[in-house]
């Protein structure tokens, strides 16, 4: 047994008859001398971290005294066979002392941390060795209370980063091996240890979920979310929010790749369509600007976004433009630029701007839902091509654009599946797959039932998806109860109401009113707009998205759900006008209790944390101020006022005076109400020339 120096949790020598006792100056000096061992270090050097540059008048025979008090100490000790004797592991050279001897424990450590580094590509097994030989070395913050020093915190800040990230890569690496659900007890313990670190949080989540507990998966988001929300005032990252995505649409890549949850570009297994995929990439590489078209619900979304996952997968850039629900034409080019993170100064062209932020890189622009806007898309295709060499666009829509250099693929249904034959590509293999269902283990008669049921989809993957949830996990023969073949001869219409009949009739209400906003909603907009009490609007929201009848995205503060364009149309399509009314009040109504949280009064702060919620509305903020200056200004004059804070905090100057001067000139407001509305404007001037002028 050989002399023994330890820093992890303070500075200890351990020596043949176990801790030798050090006097508290005497570990201090010898921690100095542990921080560069077998290097000389001065005795001005040493007063210096001992005193921090005020040291006594008597400091330097301290320092020599305790040199020799920590000779003395281990040579009481006796050591062991074969140690060296005391003044040859401390000793006095013309350039200083020199300890002949390194901390055994950080050594141990790095060695086993670095060994884990190299073996975790080839052998994870033997890594996740090296990873708990290191976690089992630490033993505490190195040197002690004296890892605070200001000559030390540095080195001892970058060894505990270090260290936490090992501890991260540990929970990684057991997931990827399959041992998460092992690891349960030790993922809770370094939450609790390190809170703020997401990365935790992530492991926690998808260990509970491959436990089969994706109830407690869930509540962890909400912990997490309430945590950061709380002490920070924000929302988590954008990986826990694609987990929770991910965990919500059951996503089987949960269990092939558990260290990355979920892309969120791809947040459902692809499925049938590999021939329109190779068809989609040849086409790209041919011409620069492809169209998908197509009837709504038949998958374009799906496969191009499965396309520009997998490009930048491969490392290319990929941009995104979604106009989904957008009516306006004259709003396309605000709503293009926020969208794509360009700033637009007013009398600017919003193509020429975008052309000029994309600028030579090899970039793929992905336009999503061109349809109401098919001229305004075209227009900033052209002109993004022509300026910007090396960009290639894919645009999904119903109807082509009718620009010259375009070439259109357009998609069909799913082909059936032959009796005999084999299922890959056809629409039983969607069913099957989006029900969770094993064709190996299902006799005849249900393979007949589900192979009817996608005939009358007419191999519309939405369908097939709306009839699939209602089938379920428990449909295990030919019963009528749950037949998707009695889909009747409006496919949409009839296979919503199948969806709907197993919806609880909050979930019935909130998915209608949800229907108008083009921009979904969040859990906090669904309250408002619902009588709910406790997470009843969590509850409604999520049976609605395993039904299918809303999608989950991410947004800026939570995640968000929006039914598809097929559902929406279908839903909004059978309001009444008495019913669609009363759904636009209503929702305007719960957006504008969302923008009162802003600035509940004028004596109070505002409530910056509430701006991100309100981020996330903007595109229903918009709608709803056009939908009402129709029918009714005066809606529409204090959904403007309220949403003046947040268009003054959040820059949107030019569009906030904008709408509130239409607002103003429809309602036509005095007395009070037309103040409110002149202070509202002040808030969205730039000089102060404008607001004297008010």
């Amino acid at each position: 047994m050989r002399v023994r120096f330890e820093v992890f949790g303070g500075v200890r020598v351990l020596g043949a008859n176990g801790v030798i006792t050090l006097r508290p100056q005497v570990a201090r000096l010898l921690g100095v001398l542990l921080a560069d061992p077998e290097t000389p270090v001065r005795v001005e050097q040493i007063l210096d971290r001992l005193w921090n540059d005020e040291p006594p008048a008597t400091a330097a025979k301290i320092v020599h005294v305790s040199i020799g008090r920590l000779r003395a100490a281990l040579a009481a000790d006796g050591g062991a066979r074969g140690d060296p004797p005391p003044e040859t592991i401390v000793r006095t050279t013309p350039a200083g002392y020199i300890l002949a001897a390194r901390p055994d424990d950080l050594d141990e450590y790095l060695r086993a941390h670095e060994r884990a580094v190299q073996l975790r590509s080839t052998r994870p097994l033997d890594a996740l060795t090296a990873m708990a030989d290191a976690l089992a070395a630490w033993g505490g913050q190195p040197w002690g209370d004296d890892g605070a020093a200001d000559w030390l915190r540095d080195r001892v800040f970058a060894l505990e980063e270090s260290h936490r990230t090992l501890e991260e890569e540990w929970g990684d690496l057991m997931l990827e091996c399959d041992r998460g659900t092992e690891a349960v007890d030790a993922f809770r313990s370094a939450v609790d240890a390190e809170p703020r670190r997401e990365r935790r949080w992530a492991q926690l989540m998808v260990a509970l979920y491959r436990d089969g507990r994706q109830a407690d998966a869930l509540r962890q988001y909400e912990r997490v979310r309430r945590l950061l929300r709380n002490e920070l005032g924000i929302e988590p990252g954008p990986e826990l929010r694609r987990l929770e995505l991910a965990i919500l649409h059951q996503d089987p890549s949960l269990f092939r790749t558990p260290t990355q949850p979920s892309n969120g570009d791809a947040p459902t297994s692809f499925v049938g369509r590999d021939p329109e995929l190779g068809a989609l990439a040849r086409a790209v590489d041919r011409d620069r600007l492809v169209t998908v078209t197509g009837i709504g619900g038949i998958g374009k979304s799906r496969l191009v976004t499965e396309y520009a996952h997998r490009q930048a997968l491969a490392g290319e850039n990929v941009r995104r433009l979604s106009c989904a629900g957008l009516a306006a034409t004259d709003r396309f080019g605000e709503h293009a630029a926020r969208q794509l993170g360009v700033v637009v100064d007013e009398g600017s062209s919003v193509a020429s701007v975008i052309a000029a932020a994309i600028g030579p890189a090899p970039d793929l622009l992905v336009i999503d839902g061109a349809e109401p806007v098919v001229d305004e898309v075209g227009h900033l295709a052209l002109t993004v091509l022509e300026r910007c060499a090396r960009v290639r666009i894919v645009v999904t829509s119903q109807i082509p654009l009718a620009v010259g250099i375009e070439r259109e693929l357009r998609l069909t249904g799913l082909p059936q599946a032959p009796l005999d034959g084999p299922i890959a590509g056809t629409d039983l293999e969607l069913m099957l797959d989006r029900a969770g269902f094993d064709a190996t283990t299902l006799d005849a008669a249900t393979l007949e039932v589900l192979r009817a049921g996608c005939r009358n989809t007419g191999g519309v993957p939405l369908l097939i998806e709306l009839a699939a949830r209602r089938v379920g996990w428990d449909f295990t023969s030919a019963t009528s109860d749950d037949d998707p073949s009695t889909i009747g001869t409006d496919p949409v219409r009839a296979a919503i109401a199948h969806s709907l009949d197993a919806a609880d009739v909050p979930a019935r209400e909130l998915v209608t009113l949800g229907s108008l906003l083009p921009g979904g909603m969040s859990e906090s907009l669904a309250k408002a707009l619902g009588a709910f009490e406790g997470d009843g609007a969590r509850r409604a929201l999520r049976q609605l998205a395993w039904l299918h009848l809303v999608d989950a995205f991410p947004g800026a503060s939570a995640v968000r759900y929006r039914s598809l364009d097929p559902i929406r149309s279908a839903l909004v399509e059978g309001l009444s006008p008495t019913e669609r009314e009363q759904a636009a009040a209503r929702s305007t109504s719960g957006l504008q209790s969302l923008l009162d949280r802003i600035w509940p009064d004028h004596t109070a702060p505002v409530v910056l944390t509430v701006l991100a919620d309100v981020a996330d509305e903007h595109d229903n903020l918009r709608f709803l101020l056009a939908d009402r200056l129709v029918d009714s200004p005066g809606d529409a004059l204090e959904l403007a006022i309220g949403a003046s804070e947040y268009w003054a905090r959040r820059g949107h100057m030019v569009e906030g005076r904008s709408w509130l001067r239409e607002t103003i000139e429809a309602a036509q407001p005095e007395g009070p109400t037309r103040w409110r509305a002149v202070l509202a404007l002040v808030r969205t001037t730039r000089t102060m020339a404008e607001t004297a002028q008010l």
